[in-house]
């Protein structure tokens, strides 16, 4: 039985000797070679920090030159420009004076059967002749601008019949003259030119001229 176990401490013995000396010192520092490990250390290093920016993509960038363009063409977008031009064309803003009052109103230009005015401001683009005369209602404040043409009647009763108010006004009259705008063509038995029923007249330009009266008025 001694024998037995001197040979196994023999052996034992043995094999530590045989051992090389790296081993020991492996085990005592606790390292290994582990080549595995030096791998993934050399990729960590390879590996940028995260910053958490990221680049810019050139593709999501505005491109001046396509904003400028876009601006260009709502500037010379031509339906555009002709809708303004229709909305000056059906009306027109000026100032009217009215004797020593300025005022700005928009105005209409009256047609040859315009008839029944209602409140607003008229004018005449050219000489007229009226197919109906013209009536100003009771409670509607009407101001035609002769505008230096001539205005005429049916020839059939007073040109203009004023049951509202109404002011009549040249805007071609200057310091010394009344305009060369003329309200004429009227027939009626008081007041051929302007006849006031139950209204109020105001006239600070033009002329009233070749009516017919029976009465009254010309």
């Amino acid at each position: 039985m001694k024998k037995r176990i001197f040979a196994a401490l023999l052996a034992r013995m043995l094999v530590v000797s045989l051992a090389p000396a790296a081993v020991f010192a492996d085990e005592a520092s606790g390292e290994t070679d582990d080549p595995a490990g030096e791998i993934v250390e050399a990729q960590e290093e390879d590996e940028p920090e995260a910053s958490g920016e990221t680049e810019a993509d050139p593709a999501e960038e505005e491109d001046p030159a396509e904003e400028s363009g876009d601006q260009e063409e709502t500037a010379n977008d031509p339906a555009s420009g002709e809708a303004e031009a229709a909305s000056l064309e059906t009306e027109e803003t000026e100032t009217l004076v009215l004797g020593s009052a300025a005022l700005t109103a928009t105005e209409t230009a009256l047609t040859s059967d315009s008839g029944e005015l209602s409140t607003g401001s008229y004018y005449l683009s050219d000489d007229l002749t009226l197919t109906k005369d013209i009536t100003i209602p009771s409670g509607e404040t009407v101001t035609i601008d002769l505008r230096g043409h001539t205005l005429t009647g049916t020839g059939t009763r007073a040109v203009i019949i004023v049951n509202g108010t109404l002011t009549l006004t040249d805007s071609s009259a200057t310091e010394t003259s009344d305009g060369t705008g003329v309200v004429t063509g009227g027939k009626a038995s008081s007041g051929g030119g302007v006849r006031v029923v139950n209204g109020k007249f105001t006239m600070t330009g033009g002329r009233i001229s070749g009516e017919s009266s029976t009465g009254n008025g010309g």
